[in-house]
C-alpha cells in the first residue's frame, strides 16, 4: 500500500481547510467532509421515509436507493462533503464546530 506524499497530504488538508472555510462563509454551521461510503443508518432513513416524516420534502424519497451510496450518483467519486444549517433558533449564538 502506498503512502501519499506529505506535499500531496498538505494540499489535501488545505483544500478540506478551505472548502470548509468557504461552507462556513455561504452560512453553512456544520460542515464535515467523509469518505464516500455506504451511509451508516440508511435502514433508519428508509424506516422514516416509509413513516410519512418528510411531510412536504417530496424530493427526499426520490432516488431513495441511490442516496445510500454516492458512488451511485458520480461514479469515482472519492470523499463527500456534508453541511448542515440550523433553524428554529434556540435564543442563543452558537460558535460554528471547527
Amino acid at each position: 500500500m502506498s503512502h501519499p506524499s506529505p506535499q500531496r497530504a498538505e494540499s489535501r488538508t488545505s483544500l478540506s481547510d478551505r472548502l470548509k472555510e468557504q461552507a462556513r462563509t455561504l452560512g453553512f454551521e456544520l460542515v464535515g467532509i467523509a469518505p464516500a461510503t455506504d451511509a451508516d443508518g440508511f435502514a433508519r432513513f428508509n424506516s422514516w421515509l416509509d413513516r410519512g416524516f418528510a411531510g412536504e420534502m417530496s424530493y427526499l424519497p426520490k432516488f431513495r436507493t441511490e442516496r445510500q451510496n454516492p458512488n451511485s450518483i458520480l461514479e469515482g467519486v472519492r470523499s463527500v462533503l456534508m453541511v448542515g444549517m440550523e433553524y428554529g433558533g434556540r435564543g442563543e449564538e452558537r460558535q460554528p464546530n471547527p
